[in-house]
C-alpha cells in the first residue's frame, strides 16, 4: 500500500556542467583566416595548443573572447548546471525529483542571473511535483525556504571576499 508522500525540502544547485559547450567563445586551429589571433604574438603557443585562435567579431572582440577561453583553461571559471531538487520520501523510502536543469552558465555570472534561474528552476520542479497530490502551502513552504538558502550562500560567498 502507498503511504502519503512527504516532501521533504526543495534546494537549487550549481554543479560543475560535464559537458560544457564553449563554442560561442571561438575554436583553436593551425588554420589562419582573417580576424583570427595569432597566438605566436602573445607568446602563448605550445605543444598542447594549436597557432590560431578564430572567432565571430573584429580582432579586438576575437582576442577577448580568446583570453576568456584562456582563463577557462586555467580554470579560473567553469560551466556550471543551475537545478532544482525535491527530496521526497514515501514508503519509507526517499526519492529525489529534479528540474530539467539550465546548463552552460559562466561561474563567474552575476549573482542575479543565478537567483533568477534558480527561482525559475524551483518553479519548473513545483510544477513536477505538484502531481504527487502535495498540499500547496508545504510547496510554497519549501520553495520560499530554497530560494532564501540560495540567495543566503551567495551573500555569504560575497561577505568573503
Amino acid at each position: 500500500m502507498l503511504e502519503e508522500a512527504i516532501l521533504e525540502a526543495i534546494s537549487i544547485e550549481v554543479k560543475l556542467d560535464p559537458s560544457p559547450d564553449l563554442s560561442h567563445l571561438g575554436y583553436y586551429s593551425e588554420e589562419y583566416a582573417e580576424g583570427c589571433v595569432d597566438l605566436l604574438k602573445f607568446n602563448e603557443v605550445d605543444s598542447a595548443k594549436h597557432r590560431y585562435f578564430h572567432a565571430d567579431g573584429d580582432v579586438e572582440e576575437t582576442v577577448r573572447l580568446w583570453k576568456r577561453m584562456d582563463e577557462y583553461e586555467k580554470d579560473k571559471w567553469q560551466m556550471v548546471v543551475v537545478t532544482a531538487v525535491a527530496l521526497i520520501e514515501a514508503n519509507g523510502r526517499s526519492t529525489i525529483v529534479t528540474s530539467p536543469g539550465v546548463p552552460g552558465i559562466e561561474s563567474d555570472s552575476h549573482k542575479d542571473y543565478f537567483y533568477d534561474t534558480g527561482k525559475e528552476e524551483v518553479l519548473e520542479l513545483t510544477e513536477l511535483i505538484a502531481f504527487f497530490g502535495f498540499h500547496p502551502i508545504s510547496i510554497i513552504r519549501h520553495t520560499i525556504k530554497a530560494v532564501e538558502d540560495f540567495r543566503e550562500s551567495f551573500e555569504k560567498k560575497e561577505s568573503k571576499c
